[in-house]
C-alpha cells in the first residue's frame, strides 16, 4: 500500500510539472452512511481534505482531474450486539462504542467544463484502509470497562467505488465541490456492508 500511496504522490507532482495541469488543495467535510446492510443504518459526520489535479485535454471541454485525499469519519452506538458476547446481557445504557475509520482516496474524475466556471465530474474511485480507532465502554457488575484498540481486520483495504459530482469556479484560483461516490464493492469482510459518502469542499488552485 504505501508503494501505491507514494507513485500516487508522484503522479500528481509530476502532472504538475506538465503543461495545462494545475495542482490545488481542498478540505471539507462529509456525511457518510451504510447501506446494503444486515444492521440499522448508520450515518457518520467526518471529514475530507488532499491533493487535487487537472489536466486540460487539448482544446476541448474536458479535463482529467485526480485526487489524492485523506478521509475521516466517525460513529457512535449503543448497541451492544455488535461486539459484546451476548452472554453478558448488558443494556443498552450500559453499553457506548466509538469508532473512527480512516481511508486515503484515489478518485480519477473526467471533468466536463460546461463553461469556464461549472464543470461536472464522474469517474472511478478506489479507497484504501489505512486505519480505524474503536473505544468501547460498558459497565459490568458495578464496575465500568473501557477497551481502545485497532479493528481494521473486519475492514477490507481495497474498496472500488464510484464518484461523481459538480465543481465550481468562482475565481482562477478558487474553487468549491459537491462530490457523492458509492462504494461497488463491500466495505468490511463481514455482511453485505457498503458505503455511500457525500462531501461539500473549498480548494485552492496555484
Amino acid at each position: 500500500m504505501k508503494k501505491l500511496i507514494t507513485l500516487a504522490i508522484c503522479g500528481l507532482v509530476a502532472l504538475g510539472a506538465a503543461a495545462q495541469v494545475r495542482i490545488g488543495l481542498k478540505a471539507g467535510g462529509q456525511y457518510t452512511y451504510t447501506w446494503d446492510t444486515e444492521f440499522e443504518r448508520l450515518k457518520m459526520p467526518g471529514y475530507v481534505f488532499g491533493l487535487t489535479a487537472e489536466y486540460k485535454i487539448n482544446d476541448s471541454k474536458w479535463s482529467l482531474a485526480p485526487e489524492l485525499l485523506f478521509s475521516s469519519f466517525y460513529n457512535t452506538n449503543h448497541e451492544n450486539y455488535l461486539i459484546l458476547p451476548e452472554e453478558l446481557n448488558l443494556e443498552a445504557s450500559d453499553f457506548h462504542n466509538s469508532t473512527c475509520n480512516n481511508y486515503l482516496q484515489l478518485p480519477v474524475l473526467m471533468r466536463y467544463n460546461v463553461s469556464p466556471k461549472v464543470g461536472l465530474d464522474i469517474g472511478p474511485q478506489v479507497n484504501l484502509m489505512v486505519y480505524d480507532k474503536s473505544t468501547m465502554e460498558y459497565t459490568l457488575n458495578g464496575t465500568k470497562h473501557t477497551h481502545k484498540g485497532k479493528f481494521d481486520s473486519e475492514n477490507r483495504s481495497f474498496i472500488l467505488g464510484l464518484a461523481a459530482g459538480v465543481t465550481y469556479k468562482p475565481t482562477d484560483h478558487i474553487f468549491v465541490q459537491a462530490r457523492y461516490a458509492l462504494d461497488l464493492t463491500h466495505s468490511y469482510d463481514f455482511g453485505s456492508t457498503k458505503l455511500g459518502s457525500a462531501h461539500v469542499s473549498v480548494g485552492y488552485n496555484f
